[in-house]
């Protein structure tokens, strides 16, 4: 890990909002730019990230901030994206720059690359819930096709069993795919050489799931397969199934 980075003196804008308790400073409630000394603690020690997965390629941190609250101020050492659950209506305070609003969809996508300290603001009046991935290799170029998952899959032609996939994010070094399993299918990825990571979205509204221990989110929405796993992901339901795909290595195959 770096070491942490000391910011002091920045500009936030945050309208309307109450600051988290135990933040860095004091915000107004109303429209104003404030002068808000903060130093960005490491991520791990940020109270609305919580991490349930990692190894040498990623961290996974499942977050969730109440309306009209805020994270503290923290610092991010890798690349990272966000999928968030929900429509989120957000400000992205990062040190040294302006403010900005961030209004993404359901399933939208917002990567950043590091180093870099920010608080992130609910402006909505729903909780902000969204799994952060931080990529711990250094990126390369980084191509973003879509901004959300569901327009990646809207985008993408069923093929004979009728499964959608698509690329949605990628760098030479890692591929983001989006794919939907219609009812009694099976999606099952190639051979290829390729280690994944593999979310199961749709997992976040199901209510009778147990807890992560260390998150309000359910447990079992992702999980981790080594490269040339047989893995299968069958959709027993009576609905379609989304998963989001992490592919990680030598192989280039690309997703049409």
């Amino acid at each position: 890990m770096k070491t942490n980075v000391s910011f002091s003196r920045i500009l936030i804008l945050l309208a309307s909002l109450s600051v988290f308790p135990g933040a860095v400073g004091h915000v107004s409630a109303q429209d104003n730019m404030v002068e808000v000394e903060a130093s960005g603690v490491p991520i791990a020690r940020e109270p609305h990230y919580h991490l349930v997965f990692q190894n040498f390629l990623v961290n996974v941190y499942e977050i969730e901030v109440a309306p009209g609250y805020a994270t503290l101020m923290h610092q991010h050492d890798y690349d990272n994206f966000f999928v968030v659950f929900g429509d989120a209506h957000l400000t992205n305070a990062v040190a040294g720059e302006n403010p900005t609003k961030l209004d993404l969809p359901d399933l939208g996508i917002h990567f950043e690359h590091e180093p870099y300290a920010n608080i992130i603001a609910n402006n909505n009046k729903l909780p902000l819930r969204n799994i952060t991935v931080e990529l711990l290799q250094t990126q390369g170029q980084v191509t973003q096709v879509h901004s959300s998952i569901s327009d990646a899959l809207a985008a993408a032609p069923p093929d004979n069993a009728g499964i959608r996939q698509a690329l949605f994010l990628g760098t030479d070094e890692v591929q983001a795919i989006a794919v939907a399993v219609p009812k009694d299918k099976t999606w099952a990825p190639p051979h290829d050489g390729r280690d994944r990571l593999v979310v199961m979205l749709d997992k976040i509204s199901d209510d009778f799931l147990p807890r992560e221990e260390n998150s309000s989110f359910p447990s079992g929405m992702l999980a981790w397969f080594p490269a040339d796993t047989d893995l299968r992901v069958p959709n027993a339901s009576d609905q379609q199934v989304r998963l989001m795909v992490l592919e990680f290595g030598d192989a280039r195959q690309g997703v049409d």
